[in-house]
């Protein structure tokens, strides 16, 4: 990235650095009681699909446990049919 050039007079950055502080700042009082926590609601959606993983994860396990069973009953089946 060597051939950029570097520019004093730069109304783009002027432009994006104006509208940054417009939108992201709190510019009335009824934004200013209503503060947004991040964190908090990433950690509540990330416990969230982190509890939905987990339960998928054990009914396939569930699920899984059942069709080796059966596998296991029919093969056991046709070990004792076939020695009588």
């Amino acid at each position: 990235m060597s051939n950029l050039r570097e520019v004093n007079n730069d109304i783009l950055k002027d432009w994006l650095n104006f509208r940054e502080k417009d939108l992201c700042s709190l510019t009335c009082d009824e934004d200013k009681k209503h503060h947004i926590y991040f964190d908090e609601i990433s950690e509540r959606i990330l416990e969230r699909v982190l509890k939905r993983i987990e339960n998928m994860l054990k009914n396939n396990l569930v699920f899984l446990m059942r069709i080796l069973w059966i596998i296991l009953i029919i093969g056991m089946k046709s070990i004792i049919e076939m020695g009588l």
